[in-house]
């Protein structure tokens, strides 16, 4: 993922960023996973289609709305929960 600063119509200098996301993700073979992905798989159920659906069903879907929610509250942005569980998905598929 990536940040770009725009500039806006009225000012040339850059005021709005735009997230950009790539899906460069390949699915790694299993001996290549980094250790806190083979742990989460441990957890895996047969309707996880990889370690990011793993995560969102183990933290909850209330919890991860209720966090994505107070999170763009907060700081005015998405958490980039979404695009995480998708490249995990893609990364680390079961």
């Amino acid at each position: 993922m990536h940040c770009l600063q725009l500039p806006s119509p009225d000012n040339p200098t850059p005021t709005k960023q735009v997230r950009v996301v790539t899906s460069n993700s390949i699915k790694k073979p299993r001996e290549k996973w980094p250790e806190w992905a083979k742990a989460i798989a441990s957890f895996k159920s047969d309707t996880d289609k990889g370690v990011g659906d793993t995560v969102e069903r183990t933290i909850g879907h209330k919890r991860s709305a209720k966090f994505k929610a107070w999170f763009v509250e907060k700081f005015g942005k998405s958490c980039g929960c979404s695009e995480r569980k998708e490249k995990w998905n893609k990364e680390y598929a079961y």
